[in-house]
């Protein structure tokens, strides 16, 4: 099953796996239930017409809600929600991680450890809360490289993806894949719910697609609870990529890890500093000293090359 799942979840399949799947259950229930009762005539044999027809509103679906799964994600996380629904349920996320951080700090026992448990679901300021579920997983995940090392992963995604390690990479890969594909679901089955209850007055037997709807209106809480829990998938995903590839990352942006963490949180504020708002001199005092030392090139008196490194100064053997 895992190997399968790999699989499924590489490149183009990972695209399948996640858009089109969900495309291909959402444009065949429609036709199986819906369709047939908006038409007088029963439903006819398969012809190549019809096949023709179902894969291109299924490739055309999935593409459509592929290149909008952005604002997708933005809604489910509540910057795109409108105010009179994002207010309450930001006063509702805020009173659950009070409520979560008291319990951690104040319980016992399992008590103490789910609310724990529960909290690495947030972001660590209570400031930064968002209206939803999905909205502070995603923060909490986006937020440790920057939480702990001083290293916005978001800046620095796809660098980090460079050096990373292949199979730490691969699994960032396959975790989101999981995500996206639960998010697509839900916004197909609310999708799908929204067409069937407006056929249910132009259909010639409206309880079945009545029904329909309902069931599929009944199921998006699950997709969205299951795109929550893979959020935490992703998240371990993520913290092993921040880990263990900040040293190459390092590297391959020029610089060195420095000697202590609280050097380190300030190179890696320093870089996102000069990435995001340019050349400032408090940026480069700090990137200047965690610059990589190069060997430097010395010309001898006899036109020969002398390499030194850190101003010292070495001599083949035999000189």
């Amino acid at each position: 099953m895992g190997d399968l799942f790999k699989a499924l979840s590489s490149g183009l399949a990972r695209f399948v796996y996640a858009w089109i799947l969900p495309s291909i259950l959402v444009v065949g229930a429609f036709t199986l239930v819906v369709l047939p009762r908006l038409t007088e005539a029963p439903p006819s044999s398969v012809s190549l017409t019809g096949i023709a027809v179902f894969s291109f509103a299924t490739i055309g679906l999935s593409v459509v809600f592929a290149y909008s799964s952005r604002p997708i994600y933005q809604f489910l996380e509540g910057y795109l929600m409108p105010a009179w629904l994002r207010r309450p349920l930001l006063r509702r996320s805020r009173r659950r991680y009070l409520r979560l951080r008291a319990l951690a700090s104040r319980s016992t026992g399992s008590q103490k450890l789910m609310a724990q448990e529960a909290l690495k679901s947030y972001p660590e300021d209570l400031d930064l809360l968002l209206p939803t579920r999905l909205g502070n997983a995603l923060r909490a995940m986006e937020d440790y490289g920057d939480t702990r090392y001083g290293l916005d992963s978001q800046t620095f995604w796809y660098e980090l993806q460079a050096v990373g390690n292949e199979k730490v990479v691969r699994s960032t890969e396959e975790t989101r894949a999981s995500v996206d594909f639960f998010v697509s679901s839900l916004a197909h089955l609310a999708f799908l719910s929204l067409v069937a209850i407006a056929c249910v007055p132009f259909a010639s037997d409206p309880a079945p697609v009545a029904i329909l709807s309902a069931i599929a209106l009944a199921l998006t809480p699950l997709a969205y609870i299951q795109a929550v829990s893979g959020v935490g998938e992703w998240r371990w995903s993520v913290q092993a990529l921040v880990n263990t590839s900040r040293s190459q990352l390092a590297a391959a942006v020029g610089l060195t890890l420095p000697a202590t963490y609280g050097e380190e949180r300030r190179m890696w504020v320093s870089l996102s500093g000069l990435v995001h708002s340019g050349p400032r001199d408090r940026y480069l005092a700090v990137l200047d000293a965690a610059r990589a030392k190069a060997p430097t090139t010395h010309s001898r008196p006899d036109g020969s090359d002398e390499r030194s490194a850190s101003g010292s100064s070495s001599s083949a053997p035999g000189d």
